[in-house]
């Protein structure tokens, strides 16, 4: 496991082009076993309890197979995408009397961004600031998520159109590829946030906290020595 120098305002975006994308595609990929494990526990717990299992989809839908940010983002955490969705509602709505469709409509896709990435400032605002991790807020992180409205309209305006007369293998093909590139180089400044928070320390602790780590790195690790001298 890499150490990390977090510290640095950057710890993934200031890496060389190669590594950025390889950590950034490792941490994206570790997010979704780690928030499918709580979903599933929960499930697991309360539908012996009489909870309808149809209450439990699973929270992702094959999102890496995507074939345009928007499609991502219907893929990606059913919770976080009605929740955000129901609250960008009002704006929209309040939009829609002002602004042409087009407009009220990016106007509640630019809600939703903007709501998911106080929500995730918020969620990680509450570990501590030390010398290890002296950061307060993570912009990088808001980056990201501000970013992927322009994502969306960049690709309704030129990505689709021009791909659209290709014959449907090439046609995916270079979809993936535009959505991959997008999101490997946004996702770096999510990643840029995740792990300056200490959220892929050796030594355990953040959200995506593991035995691994505190057996390998982390505070129980004294106990495995000390086992290993007592044999």
């Amino acid at each position: 496991m890499r150490a990390w120098d977090t510290t640095l305002a950057h710890p993934i975006t200031s890496l060389p082009f190669r590594l950025r994308l390889f950590y950034t595609a490792c941490i994206s990929a570790m997010l979704v076993p780690s928030l499918s494990l709580i979903n599933t526990s929960l499930a697991t717990l309360t539908v012996p309890l009489g909870s309808d299992p149809a209450s439990w989809p699973p929270l992702f839908n094959a999102p890496f197979s995507a074939t345009s940010v928007a499609e991502f983002w219907t893929r990606w955490h059913l919770m976080y995408r009605r929740t955000f969705g129901r609250m960008a509602h009002l704006p929209w709505l309040f939009a829609s009397k002002h602004l042409s469709r087009r407009e009220a409509n990016f106007v509640r896709i630019a809600v939703i961004f903007f709501v998911s990435a106080v929500s995730h400032l918020v969620h990680i605002g509450w570990m501590p600031v030390d010398d290890r991790h002296p950061h307060r807020i993570d912009w990088p992180m808001a980056f990201c998520f501000m970013a992927q409205p322009f994502g969306i309209v960049f690709e309704k305006a030129l990505v689709l159109p021009l791909t659209h007369p290709m014959p449907a293998p090439l046609r995916g093909l270079v979809r993936r590829v535009w959505v991959w590139g997008f999101m490997l180089w946004t996702g770096g400044y999510f990643c840029d946030g995740w792990v300056r928070r200490g959220m892929c320390d050796r030594d355990g602790g953040g959200v995506d906290d593991i035995l691994i780590r505190r057996l390998n790195w982390g505070p129980w690790n004294s106990y495995i020595k000390w086992g290993q001298t007592q044999a």
